[in-house]
């Protein structure tokens, strides 16, 4: 993210329209990309204004897991169900 392409706005944009829960691969895809990104450092969405909104990301897709209770939401891949 140098700020031409992708500047932090565009980034927490994103985030406010997560999670994605209508297409499964697409969603699956997109929430792991979060979780790595949320667990290096060096990444665009540790920035101080970017951070907050990838954090209420991950709030919400635990709480849309939780309403499903026993049904099993694909909005998250295995790999990414580890991770949270």
């Amino acid at each position: 993210m140098d700020g031409t392409n992708l500047t932090e706005a565009d980034l927490i944009n994103v985030f406010s329209k997560m999670p994605f829960l209508a297409e499964d691969v697409e969603a699956q895809n997109s929430h792991e990309l979060l979780l790595k990104e949320l667990a290096n450092a060096d990444s665009p969405v540790q920035s101080a204004n970017a951070k907050p909104a990838a954090v209420a990301v991950i709030q919400r897709i635990q709480a849309h897991i939780e309403s499903k209770g026993n049904e099993s939401p694909k909005i998250l891949s295995h790999i990414a169900k580890a991770q949270m």
